[in-house]
């Protein structure tokens, strides 16, 4: 059996991090109010885009940015801070049954209604 990666050379030398660095906490800040709503463990533990899940929120919150000092979260999953205007990709395969809606224009492919 011929595996594509047998040759590859090894890349943990390359992932090695000499020095720990501890998560540190932080508030999690409702926008754009700025009142803070919860405490995040690291920015590491959440994404952008996912429901935050603080405890005794009324609401589903759902990350909007990571500062380095906060977390921001917006309480509505079609706010504005949530949306963007472009996305930059590289080396994608299109992979949508209904190409229809899809346009080449200039080089640059847009796409019209929600993802």
């Amino acid at each position: 059996m011929r595996l594509p990666t047998a040759e590859r050379g090894e890349s943990m030398g390359l992932c090695f991090v000499a020095e720990y660095i501890p998560p540190s906490s932080g508030p999690i800040l409702l926008y754009p109010s700025m009142k803070q709503v919860g405490e995040h463990k690291g920015l590491h533990t959440l994404t952008i885009g996912q429901n935050a899940r603080i405890p005794g929120q009324p609401k589903k919150l759902f990350v909007a940015k990571k500062t380095a000092e906060a977390i921001l979260v917006v309480d509505d999953v079609n706010h504005p801070a949530l949306m963007c205007q472009s996305v930059t990709l590289a080396n994608w395969k299109w992979i949508s049954q209904d190409q229809d809606e899809v346009m080449e224009l200039d080089g640059m492919l847009s796409r019209f209604g929600q993802f």
